[in-house]
């Protein structure tokens, strides 16, 4: 098992490989008891991915609702959007 599987954190190759293949990924985000969604484009989303500090397995909740993967911005955290499979099996492997 790698570190990054052991304290649920995903590496950036491992995040990437997350994303569904659209342009524009859904993402939410806690606002107080509310929970915000929008479209990101991919690119600004890939950027975010690549800079943010550490990048999160979701819990069961999240990856109930499709969101398998968050990162901090904003002084929370944003949920991201995940291919099906990245929903119920966490990434494995080695990576940036």
């Amino acid at each position: 098992m790698s570190d990054a599987e052991a304290d649920n954190t995903a590496t950036v190759d491992q995040a990437l490989a997350m994303l569904p293949d659209d342009e524009e990924i859904h993402t939410f985000m806690q606002a107080g008891f509310t929970l915000i969604g929008a479209d990101w484009d991919r690119k600004e989303l890939i950027e975010l991915i690549e800079r943010a500090w550490v990048r999160k397995l979701t819990g069961a909740n999240a990856r109930a609702m499709g969101h398998g993967l968050a990162v901090p911005h904003a002084d929370t955290w944003l949920f991201i959007a995940t291919r099906e499979a990245a929903c119920t099996t966490p990434p494995t492997g080695e990576g940036r």
